[in-house]
């Protein structure tokens, strides 16, 4: 997609969280993005600081891929980990509407007007 492509997306997605008032549901769905690209910047830094490493790769999980974890397993604990956040992120929106606080499949259902 290259960088202009994810920009956009990422660009729309915000504009759209911020217009709907749930700014808060990024972290939900974009928080192990940050996570694994906070795992880069922390490798670049670390590298360049003090000559040594953190990971042993840059992505936060190719590094489980190296240390042996089948790509599949990375891939069902990393949606754990997003699950586990859902709780927090519902708890601490701000938002008056209690739509918001459901389920995500069930606040995906409502129609458009209602949200």
């Amino acid at each position: 997609m290259g960088d202009h492509g994810s920009l956009a997306l990422g660009g729309a997605l915000a504009g759209l969280a911020i217009t709907t008032k749930t700014e808060l549901l990024l972290l939900l769905f974009g928080g192990l993005f940050v996570l694994i690209t906070l795992s880069v910047v922390i490798q670049v830094g670390s590298f360049k600081l003090t000559g040594k490493r953190v990971f042993r790769m840059a992505r936060c999980s190719t590094n489980f891929e190296l240390a042996g974890w089948a790509e599949t397993t990375i891939v069902v604990r990393f949606w754990i980990i997003a699950a586990s956040a859902w709780p927090w992120v519902s708890a601490s929106s701000t938002s008056a509407d209690p739509a918001i606080h459901a389920a995500p499949a069930a606040w995906l259902r409502q129609p458009c007007s209602t949200r």
